[in-house]
């Protein structure tokens, strides 16, 4: 060991500006080296994914199996109607009635048409023994049903009609906001991040048993 730091505590006292500098520059090197491996590190990844993925599925005498994507797959659409923040809270007790929400929701079927220029009865998915779409609506939610590959198009142009007006109810078109990965922060914005995430990813082991907190850090 003494004989690597002599030469460099000899090169330190013959040149300490230039041991200086070259300090520096290997401390500023090794520092953005961190902050990029921390910002592309999985450990401040959520633990769930905020992005929800489909799942195939076969009903057949009343057991579920694995089904392949392909086949006879369909895709679901939701569509929740709620009031705005600005409503809620100049009324709290104002709420949507099921009139409103019944015609909203035919309005919706019935006039809007895909991209390529489709109506929904065109592009919808029914059930083999029904002439009918499969289309539900429980309080709040519409849920659409569409032959593989017809969602997006018709989603597409409900996105680009943007409002709707029922009555004294005016329906904006709102998309669910896209969670931004911690990679793609600009600025310090993710070092905030990154400080939240440590904090909960820590408070999670506090809570966590022995065996649990081995397949934590195993994850």
């Amino acid at each position: 060991m003494r004989a690597l730091l002599r030469p460099l505590a000899t090169h330190s006292v013959f040149s300490p500006i230039e041991a200086i500098v070259s300090v520096f520059v290997l401390a500023t090197l090794a520092y953005f080296h961190i902050l990029t491996g921390i910002k592309h590190s999985s450990f401040f990844a959520p633990t769930f994914p905020s992005a929800l993925r489909p799942a195939y599925a076969r009903l057949s005498k009343g057991h579920w199996s694995n089904a392949i994507k392909a086949e006879g797959a369909i895709e679901l659409q939701q569509i929740v109607f709620a009031l705005d923040d600005k409503a809620r809270r100049v009324n709290p007790a104002l709420a949507l009635n099921s009139s409103s929400l019944s015609t909203i929701a035919n309005q919706l079927i019935e006039d809007v048409l895909s991209l390529s220029g489709k109506s929904y009865g065109e592009i919808c998915h029914s059930p083999s023994n029904v002439s009918t779409c499969f289309t539900h609506l429980d309080d709040n939610t519409l849920t659409l049903s569409f032959a593989p590959s017809a969602r997006d198009d018709w989603t597409s142009a409900l996105k680009q009609a943007g409002k709707f007006q029922v009555g004294d109810y005016q329906f904006e078109v709102q998309s669910i906001k896209r969670e931004e990965p911690i990679s793609e922060m600009k600025s310090g914005k993710w070092v905030a991040y990154a400080l939240r995430a440590l904090v909960l990813r820590f408070w999670e082991l506090t809570k966590a048993s022995k065996f649990e907190f081995f397949e934590f850090f195993r994850s």
